[in-house]
Formats: C-alpha cells, structure tokens, sequence
C-alpha cells in the first residue's frame, strides 16, 4: 500500500510539476498593458484608414482604451458621425483582437442604431465616393471582413445590429441574416415596438 500511494503522490507531483511549467510557458507569452494597447491601437488606426473619413491623423486608444481621432479624445468630439463611426471602430477592434489572441472577453459584438448620426443618404452635392452612407456602408463591411475572419480561423463570434435601414449590399452577403424586420405602422412588416409620435 505504501508503494501505492507514494506512486500516486509523485503522479500527483509530475501534473503540478507540468502545470506549472505550462503556466510559466503561458506568461511568458501574455502582454502587458503597453503591448496590449499597441496592438488595438494598430487594429484601430487601419479600421479607421479604411472606413472612409477624411483628415486621417492621430488615431490611437489610449491607456484606458479611449479612442482618439485627429488627437482628440472621443469625449472631445463634437461632430455625432464621428463619436459614432470612432465607437464602433473602436470596438471592432476589441472584437478583432479577441479573435486574434487570447482573452477573457467575449466575441461578441451588439451595435444599436449606427446610422443614427450618420447620413445614409447621398445629398445632391456630395462626392460619392466619401459620402456618409459610403462610410455607413463601410462600417457593415468591416463586420463582415470580422465575421469572415472568425471562420477563416476557427473561431466563434456574433455580431448584432440593430438599425432601421441596412445597406442594401448585405441583401447578396451569405454572412448577414435578417432576423426581424419592423415597420413605424405596421403593413408589410410588423407594427415596432417603440411608439415615436
């Protein structure tokens, strides 16, 4: 019986003895919180470089995960489509990192309403190229790219929207799914929730 249990005990010791090892291993490859905050910085500044805006400088997140567009922090902003599309980009970019390295959040993204403060209509004296609904369009190809990523990868995520008006291009995209559709008076679709009148 002896025998038996000091096997067990040095059983026991090899797995502490390889966990540890593990763990030691793990850290060794964990950021820190500059790294960390370079990384995002990184994912954010090339999420806001193709989004479309105009006067591209200083894009960074802070220390505290903050956005920061023409060095000025998202509290700062004045401008409604800005705050709105550096919000989004900036959680994008979690959701983009999450899929990348390892974390403790989850792959989950819910956006209510993105085109509240951005146009989704192009005015008769803009350029279409750089209009707001190009830049509201652009914000739903980002999730798509994030979604087709998580499948090139392996890995599980799940983007919500919740909006009045989609872009008309995701009607063709294998990766968008219309769950419900609500209508201010009802007809076509159901009557919605929310009483605006």
């Amino acid at each position: 019986k002896y025998d038996d249990i000091s096997q067990k005990i040095e059983n026991k010791e090899l797995v502490i003895s390889r966990l540890k090892q593990s763990i030691s291993l793990a850290e060794g490859k964990l950021l820190g919180l500059d790294g960390i905050v370079d990384k995002l910085s990184g994912i954010f500044r090339l999420y806001v470089r193709k989004s479309g805006m105009q006067n591209l400088r200083d894009i960074y997140l802070d220390k505290r995960f903050i956005p920061h567009f023409r060095g000025m922090s998202y509290y700062s902003t004045s401008s409604g489509g800005v705050r709105t599309i550096t919000s989004i980009l900036s959680f994008a970019a979690r959701l983009k990192y999450l899929l990348k390295y390892p974390g403790n959040l989850p792959t989950f993204l819910m956006i209510d309403t993105p085109g509240q403060n951005i146009g989704r209509n192009v005015r008769d004296d803009e350029e279409s190229g750089l209009s707001d609904p190009v830049l509201y369009e652009n914000l739903f190809r980002r999730f798509i790219r994030l979604t087709a990523y998580a499948e090139r990868h392996n890995r599980k995520c799940q983007i919500i929207v919740v909006d009045n008006d989609l872009p008309n291009f995701l009607a063709d995209s294998a990766r968008y799914h219309l769950v419900k559709r609500f209508s201010k008076r009802g007809g076509k679709f159901d009557k919605g929730l929310i009483n605006d009148y």
